[in-house]
């Protein structure tokens, strides 16, 4: 269908439920998106809607596939210009209404608020913390980058101003290299996601 969007000229006679239906079905999509697939999207379903010469088809088109989908963007921070990498074009992101932030701790060790500025209509946020296998690190080191990285994730949070918040640690092993937790169900990972989700709540 997205290959004909362009040359089916009955879109004007379809009802406003239909229309809806069908491009929600064309534009929506069950994994968060992210830079890559965006242009893959944009380019296969979405341009041949906006370029059909049918303005009120396209601006529907346009908040559907940004109203029904969840973004995904990997932050790390660019030693070379000491500036967050993963910017959005703001004409991109002030569409956004549901986004996902990677956060990686060796590449995410501060937060810039311009960076969210752009940000203005995110109504659900999800924080995901990238933890690699850090049994090689020095332990001590490693909880100091876990303490630094709960102000950090807070930060974020606050400077996106989304009221409905989300935090999910994905890592392997126990999240502070407790020892006595090795070979055992460890719940590090889930207090620290607590942790921060009590403190986004009383904020």
């Amino acid at each position: 269908m997205a290959s004909n969007a362009s040359t089916f000229h009955a879109w004007p006679r379809l009802p406003n439920e239909l229309t809806l239906l069908v491009l929600e079905h064309l534009l929506s999509f069950p994994t968060a998106i992210t830079s890559k697939k965006h242009s893959c999207f944009i380019r296969l379903r979405l341009l041949p809607l906006l370029l059909a010469g049918n303005k009120p088809l396209a601006q529907l088109a346009k908040d559907t596939y940004y109203r029904r989908n969840t973004f995904r963007i990997l932050l790390r921070e660019d030693e070379r210009r000491r500036r967050l990498a993963g910017r959005v074009a703001g004409r991109i992101a002030g569409h956004i209404r549901a986004l996902e932030i990677v956060m990686e701790p060796e590449g995410c060790l501060r937060w810039d608020p311009a960076w969210a500025r752009d940000f203005r209509n995110v109504k659900t946020l999800e924080v995901i913390w990238a933890v690699p296998n850090k049994y090689g690190a020095d332990k001590s080191f490693w909880r100091t980058v876990v303490i630094k990285q709960e102000g950090i994730i807070l930060e974020a949070v606050a400077s996106l101003g989304v009221a409905k918040v989300g935090m999910r640690v994905d890592c392997q092993g126990c999240l502070l290299l407790l020892e006595e937790h090795e070979g055992e169900e460890c719940g590090c990972a889930r207090r620290f996601e607590m942790k921060i989700m009590e403190a986004v709540e009383t904020s």
